[in-house]
């Protein structure tokens, strides 16, 4: 029972990380495009 639970908290915290860094990414994606559209009307 006890590897069951640790196995599945390891899981769930691997999963919200990689959703935290995934939107992370993202937003950084989205900046670079910003500025990037902002250069080219300049």
């Amino acid at each position: 029972m006890i590897y069951i639970i640790g196995g599945t908290l390891i899981i769930a915290l691997i999963v919200i990380e990689t959703i935290i860094f995934g939107a992370y990414l993202y937003r950084k994606k989205q900046r670079r495009r910003g500025e990037i559209d902002v250069e080219e009307r300049m």
